[in-house]
């Protein structure tokens, strides 16, 4: 939370003009800056977790076909909320979408900010499609339909500030920002 809205109008500092400075007013602010190296560490290792759900769900042999599919779309958000995170606060960034069984890559490559916003969109309408509206155990701790579709306008008007477009409809991301959100909007009954 510090590291996406500190330095906003949405946090001061007036009694403590010193606290977390490097969020607030930018200054030192590194690479290993506690909040912002906690962040990258946070985002990719529950990346490597999503993809590893994604990726084995297909070879589970005793599952119930319904959970499985639920939590399934549910790593595909997760996954794509992290990527949005930091595609939002790094720019382009190495885009895993395999469980890395090899140890470190100490070459990474980053992917283009178009690249990470295509796979969020991918991941986002996996989600809308295989999640339900009432979250899975009714827990309303857990990802749903709403959730997802909520990510999905919100990644869309993000790339928007990119100039993304979508290659199937050739839409700009600013109009499905818009056709999305008026449907969740003129929808809200439908999602709980």
């Amino acid at each position: 939370l510090s590291t996406t809205e500190a330095g906003t109008d949405l946090w001061i500092t007036a009694n403590n003009s010193n606290n977390t400075q490097q969020l607030f007013y930018y200054e030192s602010l590194d690479p290993t800056t506690n909040a912002t190296n906690k962040l990258w560490l946070q985002a990719y290792s529950s990346i490597a977790l999503c993809n590893k759900v994604i990726n084995r769900a297909p070879n589970v042999k005793d599952g119930v076909a319904g959970d499985i599919q639920i939590l399934t779309a549910e790593a595909h958000c997760l996954r794509a909320f992290y990527y949005s995170i930091l595609v939002e606060q790094y720019g382009g960034v190495t885009l895993t979408l395999n469980e890395n069984t090899e140890g470190v890559d100490f070459a990474p490559k980053r992917a283009t900010v178009e690249e990470i916003y295509k796979q969020m969109v991918k991941d986002l309408k996996y989600a809308v499609e295989n999640l339900g509206v009432t979250p899975y155990g009714n827990n309303y701790g857990r990802v749903s339909k709403k959730t997802a579709l909520g990510l999905l306008c919100r990644v869309y008007i993000q790339g928007a500030g990119y100039s993304l477009t979508d290659e199937e409809t050739g839409k700009s991301y600013l109009q499905l920002a818009k056709e999305t959100a008026e449907n969740f909007i003129a929808n809200e009954g439908s999602y709980n």
